[in-house]
């Protein structure tokens, strides 16, 4: 088991031997009431151009598409 403080992180960066810690930037309390900030929630919906219920109704479509079967044929083989 990893003893990490709070806020801190272990990581390995590409191409280096070794695993450097790190701390985490302190995120300040949001500083918003509920109208500001419903007003930064539908501009950033905006840009994304679906509504929620429009990305929830292809989740659900793409959903019932893969849903896998308890014993699936993935070979041409069967074994007993």
């Amino acid at each position: 088991m990893q003893r990490l403080g709070h806020r801190e992180i272990l990581v390995q960066l590409p191409d280096q031997e070794g695993v450097r810690r790190l701390r985490t930037c302190t995120v300040p309390p949001m500083n918003l009431d509920v109208a500001q900030s419903e007003v930064i929630r539908k501009r950033l919906a905006r840009q994304s151009g679906k509504s929620v219920a429009a990305m929830r109704r292809a989740l659900a479509g793409r959903e019932k598409r893969t849903q896998v079967e308890e014993y699936e044929i993935i070979g041409g083989d069967t074994h007993d």
